[in-house]
């Protein structure tokens, strides 16, 4: 017995991405941590901006930094970056490694950027990104952007919103099926005129006579009508 297996095409997982932009300078709160388990003195003081966001989709998302203007405290002309701290459920600036779940490990962006955190969100839940300034007591002002891609949806304030979409009417469906009856006309209709028809006339009609009408006179008769007078040469002539 031959068994068949069936292979269904299974679509891509839908992968959303949200991009923002955000700054820090001398009125940013500030942090003591490089790392989620890296506690500093706190003269070493890091300034930050927190980004609060959830998901609506359990998964793997990635939060990444596409771009920044951050350099050198001393001479502001050597790129020096950033680093992403990833929290859960709240971020306290006074109290900077509760609720920390990951970072990007204090790894310098040479060059930068990009940095990103790789981590398992789960739907539902409240998440903090904090991008802080790789160089400590930068209170210059500075940007950056960047990104939360992922399986799901990604909302919070601040964040693009979700694109909104419009029910079809009763209307908008009539309107629907009429284009595309106008667009696409019966294959059927009279574009393609049936081959049988009147352009191939029936090959026997009074154009082409009957062989055998009185076009052929007969034979045994001259030019006016009259025996041949051989016609009669099988005639009895014998007396009677």
């Amino acid at each position: 017995m031959t068994v068949a297996t069936l292979l269904v095409a299974v679509p891509p997982a839908h992968a959303a991405t949200v991009t923002y932009s955000g700054f820090t300078n001398f009125s940013s709160p500030f942090i003591t941590i490089r790392s989620c388990f890296d506690s500093l003195p706190t003269s070493n003081r890091f300034p930050a901006h927190a980004q609060s966001f959830s998901v609506d989709t359990t998964g793997s998302y990635v939060l990444t930094n596409i771009s920044n203007t951050y350099t050198d405290t001393a001479t502001h002309t050597f790129p020096t970056g950033i680093r992403l701290l990833l929290y859960q459920d709240s971020f306290d600036p006074a109290s900077d490694e509760t609720n920390c779940i990951d970072d990007t490990h204090n790894e310098a962006q040479i060059p930068p950027p990009p940095t990103s955190i790789t981590h398992t969100l789960t739907a539902g839940t409240t998440y903090i990104c904090v991008t802080t300034a790789y160089a400590a007591f930068d209170s210059s002002p500075n940007t950056f952007q960047n990104s939360i891609s992922g399986p799901g949806n990604i909302t919070g304030p601040g964040l693009p919103p979700l694109p909104t979409v419009t029910p079809l009417t009763d209307a908008d469906e009539d309107s629907d099926e009429h284009a595309d009856a106008d667009a696409n006309p019966d294959p059927d209709e009279d574009a393609n005129p049936d081959p049988d028809a009147d352009a191939n006339p029936d090959p026997d009609p009074d154009a082409n006579p009957d062989r055998n009408a009185d076009t052929n006179p007969d034979h045994n008769a001259d030019a006016n009508g009259n025996p041949h007078p051989d016609s009669h040469r099988n005639a009895d002539f014998s007396p009677k």
